[in-house]
């Protein structure tokens, strides 16, 4: 067989179903990668590394609301920054990632952002940032695309008959 070996992450991830305790599914492409599955039914991708020699998960989000491909996105940010220690990264380090994501898909980097933004709050908080160093602070985030839509023909004549089935007085008779 040649080319790249297919990923069985989809298969398992469609497959695990919840348990007396909590367990995770691991990613065979991105390294870190994994489904956690709770007792619950509660399933959510997360980043799992260890820092200072203690094991900790970054939560990327729920399962049911995320896809694989968004996960691995997700994922891959903190190897982005390579060996680089937690408290080098700067804003320079995260506005020049951040520009390079951004254009690829301006959407999922700022979801990406905020995810980062999120880890070095945590980061922070277990003492391996200084406190207020936050380098994702300063960074605007791309802009969303503003969207319109109004009701077609078909809908607005759906509209109608249902106001005047459950409202008929909303809809005046005479003029």
């Amino acid at each position: 067989m040649t080319g790249k070996p297919k990923s069985t992450f989809a298969r398992r991830v469609r497959a695990a179903k919840s348990r007396d305790k909590h367990f995770a599914v691991r990613d065979d492409i991105v390294q870190g990668l994994i489904l956690r599955v709770f007792p619950s039914g509660a399933r959510t991708f997360a980043f799992d590394s260890m820092v200072r020699g203690l094991r900790r998960y970054a939560t990327l989000g729920r399962a049911d609301s995320m896809t694989i491909p968004e996960a691995r996105r997700e994922a891959r940010i903190l190897p982005t920054f390579g060996k680089m220690p937690l408290d080098r990264i700067d804003p320079e380090d995260v506005a020049a990632w951040f520009d390079a994501a951004s254009k690829d898909n301006p959407g999922a980097a700022n979801r990406a952002l905020e995810i980062l933004r999120s880890m070095m709050f945590r980061a922070e908080e277990w003492g391996l940032r200084e406190c207020d160093s936050n380098p994702c602070l300063g960074i605007k985030k791309n802009p969303r695309r503003k969207l319109a839509r109004f009701l077609d023909t078909d809908e607005l004549a759906r509209l109608g008959i249902t106001l005047d089935a459950h409202w008929p007085e909303a809809v005046p008779t005479e003029f």
